[in-house]
């Protein structure tokens, strides 16, 4: 059976800023990975899977929730999460 796991186990981004989450998978054979969101939620538009690797671009706030990798081979499977909160981008504020 493999086993899995994700780095960071929690990331914190601003709004714009670039996500990005790397699956470990270990076990015989060679694991396939497949990443998903929790709750069925679709990835976004701006996600980016290439193997081991979820990159998100410029991060909104639906972005925000919990990911998860999903690690298959002829043994059965695992799966570990990870969590992305997004801020708000700061506004700038002009005094006159």
């Amino acid at each position: 059976m493999p086993t899995v796991k994700i780095r960071p186990m929690k990331r914190i981004k601003t709004e714009g800023e670039d996500a990005t989450f790397y699956c470990f998978a270990g076990g015989k054979g060679l694991p396939r990975i497949t990443w998903s969101r929790q709750n069925g939620k679709p990835l976004s538009g701006r996600a980016v899977v290439s193997g081991k690797i979820l990159l998100i671009r410029r991060v909104r706030k639906e972005d925000e929730g919990t990911y998860e990798c999903t690690a298959r081979n002829g043994y059965g499977f695992d799966t570990a999460t990870s969590q992305l909160i997004v801020k708000g981008k700061k506004r700038k504020t002009f005094f006159h």
